[in-house]
């Protein structure tokens, strides 16, 4: 599905007249009417609002398919009806390369972010790290700069976007596929003019999973 039919498709799904999405987001109604009818392309600050207002992902607002990309929010989130004690506030504590070669940073970078405690889904925050992604391989799902919200863990399942540590000191975000029993893992990008890379063998054993990406943010100038 392309966005007119998901816009269109949300707003059927919540009983939504373009008034009232136009209301919620701030954009005008308008220019709402020239989204739902294919017409123009919402802007990158236009698609967060609408996001926000309907309560969906961006990636799924785009097109990508809830079973294989990051799901749309359960619930909507509107940031500015939000409380400060509603914000659990994250260091941004590494750069992960969107590619194969980029070496894991796991320093803190400066930078924080506020992430609403709705989409942590009631797990304690220290579960979650937010870190910066860096490279272009994972887009458009995820894009060089977004900060990807990362459920700390030690094993996905199979199709799952995944932050891996591999070769000891290299981190990349990547979609893994395994099967059970078998002695490989391929390590999959989203953008096309990347090559799917198969760690197998006595490599694998250098590879270990440091958590589950479960959402992102995106920062609009």
């Amino acid at each position: 599905m392309d966005f007119k039919a998901r816009l269109n498709q949300a707003l059927a799904d919540k009983d939504m007249t373009a008034a009232e999405l136009s209301r919620l987001s701030g954009i005008g109604e308008g220019a709402i009417s020239q989204y739902r009818s294919g017409a123009y392309k919402a802007s990158q600050r236009n698609l967060e609002r609408i996001a926000n207002a309907l309560g969906v992902s961006i990636s799924w607002l785009m097109g990508a398919d809830d079973d294989d990309d990051l799901p749309p929010i359960d619930n909507a989130v509107r940031m500015g009806d939000l409380a400060a004690d509603d914000f659990v506030v994250y260091p941004v504590i590494g750069s992960i390369a969107a590619g194969y070669d980029g070496a894991a940073i796991e320093e803190e970078t400066g930078e924080t972010l506020r992430v609403p405690r709705a989409l942590l889904n009631g797990h304690k925050p220290e579960d979650f790290m937010v870190l910066r992604v860096h490279g272009n391989s994972m887009s458009p799902l995820l894009l060089d700069g977004d900060k990807a919200i990362v459920k700390r863990c030690a094993s996905v399942d199979s199709g799952s976007i995944a932050v891996l540590l591999y070769n000891s000191d290299e981190a990349t975000i990547k979609r893994v596929r395994y099967v059970s029993g078998e002695d490989w893992l391929e390590m999959i990008p989203a953008n096309d003019r990347y090559q799917t890379k198969r760690i197998e063998g006595a490599e694998l054993e250098q590879c270990r999973v440091l958590g589950k990406v479960v959402d992102m943010m995106r920062h609009f100038d």
